[in-house]
Order: C-alpha cells, then sequence, then structure tokens
C-alpha cells in the first residue's frame, strides 16, 4: 500500500517556537501554497505555534507525549495516523522524531519514504537526558534505512558521520530566511529606547534564544560586568523563552552583580523588531547546528559576534567576530572590539552580512531544494538555483 506523493507528513517533537519549528512553519508555509498537503504531527502536547501552522494550511496533530519520554501509546497512534493519511512522504525533524517516524512508517504498512531532518551539532551531550543520548545512538544504527538525511551545517554533518551515521545518505539543506521580513529598521531602535527607558548614546547589545546551556546565555552574562566596566553606556537586551526575572539560574548568575545595565525580555512576539533594534548582537551558543537567529541578526543589517558553533563561522566568515565556545572572556572582548569599530565601521559590516543573506541564504533557495528532494520532477534546472547546496 503506497502513500499519496502530495501529501508530506512532518514529524517533530514539538512546536514550541524555536528554531527548527520556526523553520518547519516557513517551508511548509510555501509547500501549502505550491499545492502539497503538509501534515503536521507534534509528538507533544499543544505549543505555541500550533495556529499559526494551521493559518498557513496545515493540518496539525498532537500526540501528547511527554517530553522526552516516548510511549507506547503514542508510538500506536502515530502509526494509526500514517494508516489514516497514507503520506507518500513521512519527514522527521530531530532525533526522536526522525526515529518515531522511521519505526511507525514500517509498523504501518504505508512504505511512504522517510527522510530525516538532524538540526543540532554533537560538540558535547552532557546537558542532554538519556532519551536523546539513546536516540543519537539509534540514530546511528537505523540511518542506513532512510531515504535520505538533511543536514543544516557542515560541522553537524561530520559529527554525527563520525559517530556511524551512514554518509551516503548525507544532504546538505542550509536554513532560509525571509530577509524581506528581517530587515533594517531605525525606528524599531528608536521604540526599544524608549520601550527600556534607555538613553539615546547607548550601545545596545542584543542576545535571542530559549534559555539553555547550549544556547551560552551563562557565558554572556559572565562578560556583561566586563564590558560595562570600559563601556559604561552599553545595554545588554536578552530575549526568549524563560529569559527574564523568573528564571532563578539568571537570578543566581546577576546575583551581587550590577543588573541596571541588562534587560530581560523573556518570549517576544515580534523577534524582527528586535532584532533590528540591536547595535551589535551576540551568539554564546557551546552548541549549535545552524544559528537562526545570527542569520537574522545579519538579515537585519546587524554587526555579530559569535562563538565557534555550527555554522556561526560560516555564515559570519569575513564580516563579523568568532571567539572560542565557553569563554566568557572571549565573548567580553569581542564585544569590546565590535563596540570599538564606531558606528560607521559596524555599519558596513552589517550592510555586507545582509548581503549575504540575501543572495546565499534565500527562502526561495531552500524551498526550491526541498522541491526538488520531495518531487524531483517538479524542480527547477539545477543552475537557476545555485546557492549553498550540495546533491541529493
Amino acid at each position: 500500500m503506497k502513500g499519496d506523493p502530495s501529501k508530506i507528513m512532518h514529524c517533530i517533537t514539538s512546536l514550541h517556537g524555536d528554531g527548527a519549528q520556526r523553520m518547519l512553519l516557513r517551508l511548509t508555509t510555501a509547500l501549502n501554497e505550491l499545492g502539497l498537503n503538509n501534515i503536521i504531527v507534534s509528538l507533544s502536547g499543544k505549543s505555541e505555534l500550533a495556529e499559526n501552522f494551521k493559518k498557513a494550511g496545515s493540518t496539525v496533530l498532537e500526540l501528547c507525549m511527554p517530553a522526552g519520554r516516548p510511549t507506547f501509546a503514542g508510538f500506536l497512534q502515530l502509526t494509526r495516523l500514517i494508516k489514516r493519511h497514507r503520506p507518500g512522504i513521512i519527514q522527521g525533524w530531530m532525533h526522536h522524531a526522525n526515529l518515531a517516524a522511521t519505526v511507525a512508517s514500517w509498523a504501518s504498512g504505508v512504505r511512504p519514504y522517510v527522510y530525516w531532518n538532524i538540526r543540532r551539532s554533537l560538540y558535547d551531550l552532557s546537558y542532554d537526558g538519556l532519551s536523546t543520548k539513546a536516540a543519537i545512538t539509534l540514530g546511528a544504527l537505523l540511518s542506513h534505512h532512510t531515504r535520505a538525511i538533511i543536514y543544516n551545517s557542515d560541522v553537524s554533518r561530520r559529527q554525527h558521520e563520525t559517530i556511524g551515521y551512514c554518509a551516503k545518505r548525507s544532504i546538505m539543506i542550509y536554513n532560509g530566511f525571509d530577509y524581506s521580513r528581517y530587515r533594517p529598521d531605525p525606528s524599531a531602535r528608536i521604540a526599544l529606547l524608549q520601550r527600556l527607558n534607555i538613553p539615546g548614546d547607548a550601545i545596545i547589545v542584543g542576545c535571542v534564544g530559549r534559555f539553555h546551556p547550549h544556547k551560552g546565555q551563562s557565558y554572556l552574562l559572565e562578560a556583561i560586568p566586563h564590558v560595562v566596566a570600559k563601556v559604561p553606556h552599553a545595554h545588554f537586551v536578552l530575549a526568549g523563552r524563560e529569559v527574564d526575572a523568573r528564571n532563578n539560574e539568571i537570578a543566581r548568575l546577576l546575583k551581587n552583580r550590577e543588573v541596571s545595565n541588562v534587560h530581560l525580555l523573556g518570549g517576544s512576539e515580534n523577534v524582527e523588531k528586535l532584532m533590528a533594534a540591536f547595535d551589535v548582537y551576540c551568539s554564546p551558543s557551546t552548541s549549535e547546528g545552524f544559528p537562526n537567529v545570527l542569520a537574522e541578526a545579519m538579515s537585519c543589517g546587524v554587526p555579530c559576534v559569535a562563538t565557534d558553533a555550527g555554522a556561526s563561522a560560516q555564515l559570519l566568515e569575513g564580516l563579523g567576530l568568532i571567539v572560542e565556545r565557553g569563554n566568557s572572556s572571549a565573548i567580553s572582548q569581542a564585544i569590546l572590539s565590535m563596540i570599538q569599530l564606531g558606528p560607521l565601521k559596524r555599519a558596513k559590516l552589517g550592510e555586507l552580512g545582509r548581503r549575504r543573506i540575501t543572495e546565499q541564504y534565500s527562502m526561495e533557495l531552500v524551498i526550491e531544494r526541498y522541491r526538488r528532494l520531495y518531487l524531483p520532477e517538479t524542480a527547477l534546472a539545477p543552475a537557476a538555483i545555485a546557492g549553498p547546496y550540495v546533491g541529493v
């Protein structure tokens, strides 16, 4: 029993507003417009982006499994969904969902093409739970049974192949960005200054991302006093899920430190407006796949400082400052160096960074790359989609 080639079932761990989920939303919105039927299956329960997917024309189904803890009942439910909808393609997103999609497709008898999407690197697994470590290990054993494994960074691909993921199945599709949404906007800076009551001559250093050890906010918070000691008018704006005053870990890190120059905004609806308000963007991650927020900052024309995590160095090559991961002293020095460049040189770096995103990482390129993968008979000629992607 073969599935319907016009139906693509995307199996993902959750629909929180993180990088992979936002990339999936952009992708399925475009694929819906091409006439494909996208079904989104979240292994976990209700979450913030579910309505966004529905508004974009996708079917959303939620299995309500506990985070990081697949259940037999959830697996049976996924198998029944595959039987009912009969997709021609199942696209897994991240390790747990990749495995669930593969095994459930076998059990269903539908025999769809199964693709995996891997969105992270493997620098340090010490912060990962046992189920994630097990999923990564088991993935190496099952990776030979996929149609293809999509990576969004060269570093991630190399790391996974080193631990046994099938190299013959590897393909590369970097993330794409809507540079019409993420763009320079001088009014955004004025609005943020007024909102936070920050003086007009301030240097705003921004960082956006959910609170997690891999995102490295602790290293940035350790770096802040060293920057403010030399540049008292530097203000740091941190945003993202759980990045707020209620976070006990952040409170511990800020204890006994001067915090008047630190602004914690939590989750933000209009991320593009926030990004465009920054004078400098800092990505202090200890582990990344392809850092969406770094590319979004570049698209907004903001000069960037980043650690050498995932595709960060590739994105910023020659147009920003890269420092080693997990080094707060190096982060503070890089931020100071970027501030000391002055507004004109920073503006030039921002302009060149935006040009790189628009020319090499547009969403149009990514959509066509996935269309070539899913529906090769409808794809454009390779010459029409020249970009930073390697073959199927």
